[in-house]
């Protein structure tokens, strides 16, 4: 999280520019193993504030990425790659959870 200066924009767009990002994101996924990385990375901070403020709609695109991006994946998608798949996939189940 990288909070907005004193009564300046935040400098990424805030929520509504995670949001769009990951729309983006999920629409260019085609089950390639190169982005899980920087999709694990990303959610491992944007994803419990995205949540909170988009709720189901956002849990959907989560299972949906994990649908395509994760569970997809080649066999031969290499460490990081499936460390990510595994990161993504315990934040859907606490997602899940509530």
């Amino acid at each position: 999280d990288t909070p907005a200066a004193r009564g300046k924009a935040h400098p990424f767009g805030g929520l509504p520019a995670a949001w769009c990002w990951l729309a983006r994101y999920a629409n260019g996924v085609a089950g390639a193993a190169d982005p899980l990385p920087a999709l694990g990375a990303f959610l491992e901070t944007a994803a419990p504030f995205l949540l909170k403020t988009y709720g189901a709609p956002c849990l959907g695109l989560l299972e949906a990425l994990d649908a395509r991006a994760v569970r997809g994946r080649p066999a031969d998608a290499g460490a990081d790659a499936n460390l990510a798949a595994a990161n993504l996939g315990d934040l859907l189940e606490k997602a899940r959870r509530g």
